[in-house]
């Protein structure tokens, strides 16, 4: 009787100390994995907090850039119009009727539209 006294103490301390062995490594294993989540939270927060700079930082660039890109498109289109305005300058064939309010380019629109005789084209 005292061999079995002494086996179920043994029985019961074994499963006692196997138990609390478990729990304390799903403890640990717990509170591991819940320390790599709040670091990979907080190096996700940094990252996005880049992100949002770099965004901002790229539309303000961006704002710029298109005032720029504004204001040389507008000089090509002067240049362009000039361009034209010079090739027209050596033609004899070339008849400028209106005024002095008229636009140069809508007055030699309106020359192409009718021809000599008065017709259109």
């Amino acid at each position: 009787m005292q061999n079995e006294t002494i086996k179920g103490e043994t029985l019961i301390t074994k499963t006692r100390d196997e138990t609390k062995g478990q729990c304390e490594a799903n403890m640990v294993k717990t509170e591991a994995v819940n320390t790599c989540n709040k670091k990979i939270a907080s190096k996700m927060f940094e990252i996005a907090d880049l992100k949002a700079d770099t965004i901002n930082t790229v539309g303000n660039g961006e704002a710029q850039v298109s005032a720029v890109m504004q204001s040389r498109r507008k000089f090509e289109y002067y240049g362009k119009k000039l361009d034209v305005i010079k090739a027209f300058k050596g033609n004899k064939n070339l008849k400028v009727f209106g005024d002095n309010q008229d636009d140069i380019l809508s007055q030699m629109a309106a020359y192409r539209i009718t021809d000599n005789k008065g017709g259109i084209h």
